[in-house]
């Protein structure tokens, strides 16, 4: 359950072979002495902060006879959360004067306007002199806690609300709260986002080139008359052309290159990571009751497709302004050379953006979508439940009745579909229409002037061009807005899932009250025992901090019978006890209870900070790893680094297993999960 401080002599670390106990992160095994030098380490394995608490104050313990002066330098290290960012970069020294046995650290924390994850970073204590450092304790870590709600603080009211304040909310306000705070929070996207939206012009640039050279091609090069000779590029035609397709298919090697580093940029992807990195470490960080509501199905689909579509939002966003850059270009091309043909250049985005807004309108009203979801939903459900309980099904005979259910309500499904397919057609035909309806008036308007040499015939064809290459943008434009409205019910669910509450609060305040009883009471024990000296070196005053439960009382529903009720014991660190009793009794809700898996209703439950608490369930679970991996998965740090590096041989973790086991004192905090 924990690990207790017992009577053997504690073996500490030599001088400052400390396991990543340097600025780099040493990987070196520890070495192990008789000695009876004093220990120095943190209280407590984590530390909790809120980030708007302004600053952290860490506890480092001195352990052991207390005579003499000893030292140990202390640094801040950069884990999820970085410096400079969430907080402010911390290091110096530490000297523990004679009788001296508690030093602090202030780490200030920045406090940040967008909504972040659940962030960490370390602190870690270094080059000891006079002293040896805690196997586990010779480092912690502080998790930076936010209580911002995700994407921000907007719609904060209707957030907390959970899935019935997300209706209050619209799905574009939320779609442009998200993109906000990926722009100016997520590392490195804001340039990136501005380096495509600069870079993407470039296709528009070429568009506006490949414009001006066709009028070249038909009001120059084509046109044999004399008097445009002069404006020929090489003496002869046949040169002239040869340089116009050269020129003409140059530019294509720019594109094809910006293409290859936009991929190579990635923007989609870091999205993507960001959203799956944060969304896994909120879920780690859940209440049992948030964890409880989210089948491991949605929260798989939500980390794999959920993030995917919120990341590939985002970049609609970049497409929708490339394609406003080419209609830019068409405009300015048509204000220098056809003036008159501006109307009907401009008239064209504008009817579709009557259509747009018609067609949104439209989609809010309408319920045949809604209808068609929920007998989706209907049938995904019919379909789960016949899979989870076929035994039964096939047992009473009832498979041709569940066969008929199934047929009736995936035909009632193709039916509700039809009406969506229908109007998908109408959608799709409408810039079809558009633009040879355009280039039709056009003709029949223009065509005089053609003939009258008021525009040149390259001109003339041009602005066809223009307006048919209107038509085809507007088309891929709409399907960019349906598959940008596609993302806003990912972004719903992800937002759902960012704000579900989390068990952080409770445990700075279960960490912050076993510390403070903990400096309490080695406080009181140094007050008691000033002067006296131990018989036997290996004792040390914090052994005598007894793990206790006062007037505690638990039970599973409120105003319901009581597991316990007022329970108070105590017990001294080093004895093993033994719970006994009939089932149902309480004896599981005790050991959940010490192991912090849930809190008392009243009273309080003191492990001094220092201790380590471990939780074993009576299920047996194994990870898909190999045995051994999965023997020594508590070693949680180590384990990482080990298995990910490759450079650590497993009989000399199994040799620090061995000592951990055989000479550890204090139980210093192993990480939890």
């Amino acid at each position: 359950m924990l690990s207790c401080c017992n009577n053997e002599a504690y073996q500490p670390l030599v001088g400052n072979q400390v396991e990543g106990a340097t600025r780099e992160g040493s990987s070196r095994s520890l070495r192990r002495a008789t000695t009876n030098a004093d220990i120095v380490q943190f209280t407590t394995s984590i530390y909790y902060v809120e980030e708007n608490e302004g600053s952290l104050v860490v506890d480092v313990m001195r352990l052991g006879s207390m005579k003499g002066t000893v030292k140990v330098r202390y640094h801040t290290e950069d884990g999820s959360a970085k410096a400079g960012i969430s907080y402010e970069e911390t290091f110096g020294e530490l000297m523990f004067e004679e009788d001296e046995y508690r030093k602090s650290i202030e780490i200030n924390t920045i406090e940040s306007l967008y909504w972040s994850a659940t962030m960490e970073f370390k602190v870690r204590l270094s080059d000891p002199e006079g002293c040896n450092l805690g196997i586990h304790l010779h480092s912690c870590r502080v998790k930076v806690i936010d209580n911002d709600t995700f994407p921000s603080n907007k719609y904060r009211e209707q957030l907390l609300k959970g899935e019935d304040g997300l209706d209050e909310i619209s799905a574009a306000g939320l779609f442009t709260e998200y993109f906000k705070l990926c722009f100016l929070q997520v590392p490195s996207i804001s340039w990136r986002t501005a380096t495509c939206l600069v870079f993407d012009q470039m296709k528009n640039i070429y568009r506006y080139f490949t414009l001006c050279l066709n009028i070249y091609i038909v009001d120059v090069l084509f046109n044999l008359d004399s008097d445009t000779e002069d404006e020929l590029i090489r003496p002869t035609r046949e040169e002239t052309a040869i340089v116009v397709g050269v020129i003409y298919v140059a530019p294509m090697m720019v594109l094809h290159l910006w293409d290859i580093l936009k991929a190579k940029m990635d923007l989609v992807g870091h999205l993507r990571l960001y959203l799956q990195a944060s969304l896994f470490r909120r879920y780690l960080n859940y209440s049992e009751e948030s964890r409880a509501s989210v089948p491991p199905p949605d929260m798989q689909h939500a980390l794999t497709l959920g993030c995917e579509g919120a990341a590939r939002g985002y970049m609609k966003v970049l497409d929708l302004f490339q394609k406003l850059g080419q209609l830019a270009v068409f405009t300015y091309f048509t204000l220098l050379s056809n003036p008159g043909a501006i109307y009907l250049i401009m008239a064209m985005p504008s009817l579709m953006l009557l259509f747009l807004t018609c067609q949104s309108w439209k989609s809010c009203c309408s319920t045949d979508a809604s209808q068609r979801k929920n007998t989706e939903a209907a049938v995904l459900s019919l379909a789960a439940e016949v899979c989870q309980r076929y035994r039964l099904i096939a047992d009473y005979f009832q498979r041709p009745q569940m066969n008929e259910i199934f047929a009736r309500k995936t035909d009632e499904l193709r039916r509700q579909s039809v009406p969506e397919s229908i109007e998908a057609v109408n959608n799709e035909y409408f810039p079809k229409w558009l633009g040879p309806l355009f280039v039709g008036v056009y003709i029949a308007v223009y065509a005089h002037s053609v003939f009258s040499n008021a525009i040149s015939l390259g001109t003339f064809l041009a602005t066809i061009g223009i307006m048919k290459d209107i038509s085809s943008e507007f088309a891929e434009a709409y399907e960019i807005i349906l598959e940008l409205t596609d993302t806003f019910g990912s972004i719903q669910h992800l937002t759902v899932y960012f704000n579900k509450p989390t068990d952080l609060l409770m445990w700075k305040q279960v960490n912050r009250q076993r510390r403070e009883a903990t400096r309490q009471a080695r406080d009181k024990l140094f007050r008691q025992q000033s002067g006296k000296v131990d018989k036997e070196p290996g004792n040390y005053k914090t052994d005598l901090i007894p793990i206790e439960i006062g007037n505690m009382s638990f039970g599973w529903k409120e105003g319901g019978t009581p597991v316990f009720e007022n329970v108070s014991v105590s017990v001294p660190q080093g004895k093993l006890v033994a719970v006994v009793g009939p089932h149902g009794s309480g004896k599981k809700t005790l050991l959940s209870l010490m192991g912090h898996m849930i809190f008392p209703l009243d009273g309080s439950i003191f492990i001094p900070s220092h201790l380590r608490i471990l939780h074993v369930t009576q299920e047996a679970y194994l990870l898909n790893l190999s045995p051994w991996k999965n023997l020594i998965f508590w070693m949680c740090q180590s384990f990482v680094c080990r298995s990910s590096a490759g450079a650590q041989d497993p009989t000399v973790v199994a040799n620090e297993d061995h000592s951990s086991a055989h000479h550890g004192r204090f139980g210093e905090a192993s990480p939890p999960p």
